[in-house]
């Protein structure tokens, strides 16, 4: 064959749906997420928190059980730890914190390396948008928060419903409650980790800034409240903001001032700038002064 005759050919075969196209960054995003330690140690940890609930649970309807144990452990136990929606509430509380644990050793680990080896202009020259690939990587997270918090209690959820069928017809909103509960946390952690990390572009200092920002931020609003007497600082404290969402979900009593509405405003607004930040921090090109 002559040698002019070796030409660029551009590719004509069969394309990837433009719709599915984001889940190739969530494989390798996944892949490099769970070949870190600390990843499985987080998911490891988070099981046994899972496990007592279980235990629990089995304790209240095992009939060997209760005639095995002394009757005035079965009865602490029913007493301390009743099946309903406190139960779940807590329980949903715990793999919250777990979560935002989750994220932020995983989450920087997962866009750093492509800002530090300057993949995003491989990525980007693909049939990929910045939309596909933002969306990618926070799948990704999605996919492992969800493991530790909505997926593990909805399991307990219809373990106690197959148990106790008549608790299961009267308690029916405590599985919606805690599916909806989880997913106003897991897109905030998703999308704030990957902003921070966008903007720091170095593993250990965005790990250090997503624990600040929900930590540091939240002190300074409340002494800034201590000489300006405004209860507005309360917007700012995570633990707070999920509260006011959440208590309304399980049918609880709310014990901040902060209410569900402003809650939601807040969770809004911090998912907006996330966004944005991302948008603008992850590009093609940059200019290198």
């Amino acid at each position: 064959m002559a040698v002019h005759s070796h030409v660029f050919h551009p590719y004509d075969g069969p394309r990837t749906p433009h719709r599915s196209r984001w889940t190739v960054v969530t494989r390798y995003a996944l892949r490099d997420a769970l070949a870190l330690k600390k990843t499985l140690a987080v998911l490891i940890f988070a099981a046994f928190p899972l496990l007592g609930a279980a235990l629990v649970i089995y304790l209240h309807h095992n009939l060997e059980a209760i005639t095995i144990l002394p009757k005035e452990m079965i009865e602490g136990l029913a007493k301390a730890f009743p099946i309903n929606g406190t139960f779940f509430y807590r329980l949903l509380t715990l793999q919250g914190y777990l979560a935002f644990l989750l994220t932020a050793v995983t989450g920087p680990r997962i866009l750093v390396n492509d800002f530090r080896d300057n993949g995003l202009p491989l990525y980007l020259s693909r049939p990929l948008t910045r939309v596909d690939y933002i969306l990618g990587k926070a799948a990704a997270l999605t996919f492992l928060t969800s493991l530790v918090t909505w997926v593990p209690s909805l399991l307990l959820f219809f373990l106690q419903g197959s148990l106790d069928r008549a608790w299961l017809a009267t308690n029916w909103w405590i599985g919606p409650a805690i599916f909806f509960g989880a997913w106003t946390a897991i897109p905030l952690f998703a999308l704030v980790c990957l902003a921070v990390a966008a903007v720091l572009r170095r593993r250990a200092a965005s790990e250090a800034a997503f624990v600040a920002l929900f930590i540091v931020v939240p002190l300074i609003a409340g002494i800034v409240n201590q000489f300006l007497h405004m209860q507005w600082w309360i917007r700012f404290f995570l633990p707070a903001v999920f509260e006011s969402m959440w208590t309304p979900l399980f049918r609880l009593q709310q014990s901040n001032g902060l209410s569900a509405a402003g809650a939601f405003i807040s969770l809004a607004v911090a998912l907006v700038l996330a966004g944005t930040v991302l948008l603008k921090r992850v590009r093609a090109w940059e200019i290198v002064r």
